[in-house]
């Protein structure tokens, strides 16, 4: 069986609800999903959010607007989702990251 990864940042629109149903039809399928958390320093997440790849795919670039959106609560995990992973990503690449990610899940 194949991997797939979903990509994504928690936002207060996001119900732990999606999350369980998209686990469930993963695991009916034969799959199983774990959640992986992936985090970094604040300088690096800075760097990230302005770069000018991000830049370049219209996503939310503005460090300020950033942080004030982060301070109202909006980017928090549902509290009922526990990550089965936390990788600190500060200084990994994206693929780099990923092939940390393959080595620390089991099968």
């Amino acid at each position: 069986m194949g991997k797939l990864t979903l990509t994504m940042m928690f936002e207060s629109t996001v119900s732990d609800r999606w999350f369980h149903a998209i686990t469930a039809d993963v695991e009916q399928a034969g799959g199983r999903a774990l959640l992986v958390e992936l985090t970094c320093s604040r300088e690096q997440h800075a760097a990230r959010l302005t770069s000018d790849e991000r830049c370049r795919f219209k996503k939310l670039v503005s460090l300020p607007l950033f942080e004030e959106i982060l301070a109202d609560g909006h980017f928090r995990r549902p509290e009922s989702l526990v990550p089965d992973l936390v990788l600190d990503t500060t200084g990994l690449s994206p693929q780099a990251a990923t092939q940390r990610i393959v080595q620390l899940v089991p099968g």
